[in-house]
């Protein structure tokens, strides 16, 4: 959202508002506090610990990641954002993602998280059959040591704060979060936040997105409700706000758009399709998990026939069902794992058009959710397909695939799974019919 017609003075001095302020000499870091922090890593973009190094006296604090070892040091903004940044021999710089990010919206006069909220708000008050009793600035400013009342006709699913309930005000029915049974061990992710998680981590990015999700007002509340049972696992909001570098406003935007795609591609009855005759081939189907409980689905390239598909849009959707699926056997997993099998693969069976077209959608609409693609065997003719896909990935996508040559895709898989959990063409004993059919997550915690 763009502010047409605002002077380009005004919008500087919002600009110097927000981000003079917090500004200070290098030199004064030696006096604050050194000790380590937790943020994503500039570097590896992977969540963890930054251990001080040395001190800096022209320079910033000089800090690693220990996930990847590489130097990083703090941004500037690090009392209000709380990143780290890259650093190296030569310099520093001086602002993560999410800080540089918001400079430049701010200077196109683009507006924060709250501002969208509170313009959402407007519009839900304005519109037809929406009440206009609920009061969604003083929601927004979370009042949460009195009960947030929801009359009839409203159209917010809203937590009772005080009851670790959650109010449905359609049919006026109190829900609690999945409990574990005793068949299913306890897991923070798997588990809805609750009144207590919710105030221990408020200032946490993915509560503020979690809480923004439960009161957002407007049009998108319908898409906002029917997809619930996404947004309340804290894995999958995670995954949004590491693909927009932590900036909660982009994340909001994306998160919202990403709600109406689903709605204009028919995710909702994807896998209730007839998909018949694409299962009997065998080319992609849902696979093992790996020890941290993260599922995974194998993709058979040399089963892949354009001709028998007729268009690559059938073969890009049956992809996104398959994933569907593989989401299914464990929605709270932090990410998930693919096994791509070349294994008598040739150019025939590469179909550059589906290429595209599912690396459209999944940089959009499922963004940071591979966790490691096995590519297997390598042959000159596996390299050559790789090097003509991996200059479209991102750098960060392409650092998550392992090819391995055949006498080591055994051992490669075993790395990461189990014996039961790869089939026995590769030297399992995983069962495909049941691996089909598992689900880790047995009671929907949005239910």
């Amino acid at each position: 959202m763009h502010n047409d017609g605002v002077e380009p003075e005004i919008v500087l001095r919002e600009i110097s508002a927000l981000f003079t302020a917090p500004f200070r000499n290098h030199s004064e870091d030696v006096l604050e506090d050194t000790s380590a922090f937790e943020s994503m890593c500039p570097h590896c973009f992977m969540m963890g610990s930054h251990m001080f190094v040395s001190k800096g006296f022209l320079r910033k604090h000089e800090y690693c990641c220990l996930t990847c070892s590489d130097r990083t040091s703090k941004c500037v903004r690090f009392q209000y954002c709380g990143n780290a940044t890259k650093s190296n021999f030569l310099w520093d710089d001086a602002f993560c993602e999410s800080c540089d990010r918001s400079i430049q919206r701010a200077a196109a006069g683009d507006v924060d998280l709250e501002k969208v909220f509170l313009e959402s708000s407007d519009n839900n008050n304005q519109s037809v059959g929406c009440s206009a009793s609920v009061d969604a600035v003083s929601i927004w400013n979370g009042d949460y040591k009195s009960s947030a009342s929801v009359q009839e006709g409203d159209s917010f699913v809203c937590r009772t704060p005080m009851s670790n309930q959650i109010i449905d005000p359609v049919c006026h029915q109190s829900h609690r979060p999945f409990e574990p049974t005793h068949d299913q061990p306890a897991c923070a992710d798997q588990v809805e936040p609750d009144h207590c998680e919710i105030i221990e981590n408020a200032n946490k990015p993915w509560c503020t997105i979690y809480c923004a999700l439960v009161h957002w007002p407007g049009e998108d509340r319908v898409h906002i409700d029917r997809y619930r049972h996404l947004w309340c696992h804290r894995a999958w909001i995670e995954r949004w706000i590491r693909s927009c570098g932590g900036d909660q406003a982009w994340t909001m935007r994306r998160i919202l758009a990403h709600f109406r795609w689903r709605q204009k591609f028919r995710v909702d009855t994807i896998m209730d399709e007839d998909w018949s005759d694409m299962d009997a081939r065998g080319e992609m189907y849902v696979s093992g998990v790996d020890r941290e409980g993260c599922p995974s689905w194998t993709w058979r390239g040399a089963l892949h026939d354009a001709a028998i598909n007729g268009s690559p849009d059938k073969g890009t959707r049956y992809l996104i069902c398959t994933m569907e699926r593989a989401w299914a056997v464990n929605p709270s997993a932090e990410r998930l794992l693919v096994l791509s099998d070349a294994q008598g693969a040739s150019f025939g069976n590469y179909e550059h058009r589906m290429f595209l077209q599912c690396l459209d959608i999944l940089s959009e609409q499922y963004p940071d959710q591979l966790k490691t693609t096995f590519f297997f065997p390598a042959s000159w003719t596996t390299q050559a397909i790789a090097a003509m896909g991996f200059p479209f990935l991102h750098p960060e996508t392409r650092q998550r695939f392992r090819i391995l040559p055949q006498h080591q895709v055994r051992e490669g898989l075993f790395s990461a799974f189990g014996e039961d959990q790869v089939e026995s063409r590769l030297g399992g004993s995983l069962c495909l019919a049941a691996a089909a059919r598992r689900r880790l997550l047995e009671e929907d915690p949005a239910a």
